[in-house]
């Protein structure tokens, strides 16, 4: 199986085809500190290995596989590493898909805080001063909420609207059309020709400060994921891209947003008959790539096996139906680009797509315009792209009309 992640990622030009001829099997590696003594390993392989469980703080012995193409023996420096005590594998039987990680650290011994002279219970705990550490027995984690602040104008009122700096996202009303749109660097935007034509402009700012514009930009998407689907509105242009940020931060801009656009309605912007339910749920995704199981078409059938992942897909009119059941790999490379990223969060956010630990597992068909970007969501890169489609014992690209 792991032959078989490596012969893909190769194949897929994802790596130049690294030499490794300098390793000999008859010798016991190079005795360095701070580098694990094997055959299979010298410093380029450690580093590599190392990068690939850096990036997620844990990864598959399948993807850790894929960052090395051409090695003679790839899980065996893994598991170098593992011996080595760099590196923890989960308990069970080793297979492509068993997670390494990093090895936990030793706690801190807790701060003991001393009673003060002539009794009494130990000072609390201040800023800049030291607290004891909490007890394994309890868990904690500090909310990343970011709390918005709404102004509701009208068009001809823009100049009355508050002076602000940073970033915002607006959303513009002309009937039931509706425009989302951010800005990086406070109202001079919003106040730009645009929006004219528009009645109304609601704009967000967030009153804790902590509003970035990564953050700002996912908002804008999410503000655009609403005005797809509330009933009787359009959306004014195409989709925001959104942008790349984790699963806290992400949630974060949905909370953000739909408390928003609740106050923004008892501020009189409009969206009457719009329920706080509707506002806090929002869209599953992009209405053009969610599909309900019951009106999956016939078509051309694909299965897709690399990075440690599996899917299936069917094609039917140019359109490249991704099924429910299909594995979707964890990890995302810097190239893959900001869209891949935001679907992922939004279905996992909806339930489109649901975490199993290791990878994640389409729970619902989704749809993609063509084969390549399918491969990009479910692998996480833009590696084997259409390549790694296959179906009817030939790929995709086979069927593809040559070019005289």
């Amino acid at each position: 199986m792991a032959e078989t992640n490596v012969g893909a990622s190769a194949s897929a030009g994802k790596h130049a085809r690294t030499s490794f001829h300098t390793l000999d099997h008859t010798q016991k590696g190079l005795d360095i500190e701070g580098l694990a003594r094997h055959w299979a390993v010298d410093y380029d392989v450690q580093i590599r290995i190392m990068g690939s469980v850096f990036d997620t703080g844990s990864a598959a012995i399948g993807d850790i596989i894929a960052e090395l193409p051409g090695h003679p023996a790839p899980a065996a420096a893994v598991m170098a590493l593992v011996d080595a005590g760099f590196l923890k594998r989960e308990p069970g039987p080793i297979t492509p898909h068993t997670r390494i990680s990093l090895p936990l650290v030793d706690r801190p011994e807790p701060l003991v805080l001393e009673a003060p002279a002539g009794g009494g219970a130990p000072p609390a705990g201040k800023k800049g001063k030291k607290v004891a550490p909490l007890p394994d027995t309890v868990a904690e984690i500090e909310s990343r909420r970011v709390a918005p602040t709404v102004s509701v104008v009208k068009l001809e009122d823009l100049l009355d609207l508050p002076r602000f700096e940073g970033p915002a996202v607006y959303l513009g009303l002309k009937g039931k059309i509706l425009y989302p749109g951010r800005t990086d660097k406070g109202w001079p935007r919003i106040a730009a020709p645009h929006l004219k034509g528009y009645d109304k402009v609601v704009v967000l700012r967030d009153a804790s400060g902590q509003l970035t514009p990564r953050l700002a930009a996912v908002a804008e998407r999410i503000l655009g994921l609403h005005a797809q689907a509330l009933r009787g509105y359009r959306l004014a242009g195409s989709l925001p891209i959104g942008s790349p940020v984790g699963r806290e931060e992400y949630i974060a801009a949905r909370l953000f947003v739909a408390e928003g656009l609740i106050l923004a309605q008892r501020l009189g912007f409009g969206l009457a008959g719009v329920s706080d339910q509707d506002f806090m749920a929002g869209a599953r995704g992009p209405l053009d790539q969610c599909l309900d199981v019951d009106a999956i078409p016939e078509g051309d059938e694909y299965h897709l096996y690399a990075c440690g992942v599996e899917a299936r897909a069917v094609v039917s009119d140019g359109d490249w139906i991704v099924l429910p059941g299909s594995e979707v790999r964890k990890k995302l490379t810097p190239t893959v680009g900001a869209v891949v990223n935001s679907l992922r969060q939004e279905w996992l956010f909806s339930g489109v797509l649901k975490d199993e630990g290791a990878r994640y597992r389409l729970t619902e068909p989704v749809v993609f315009n063509t084969g390549t970007a399918a491969a990009n969501f479910v692998l996480g890169s833009k590696g084997p792209n259409l390549a790694a489609w296959s179906g009817d014992g030939s790929s995709p690209l086979e069927r593809m009309p040559q070019t005289p």
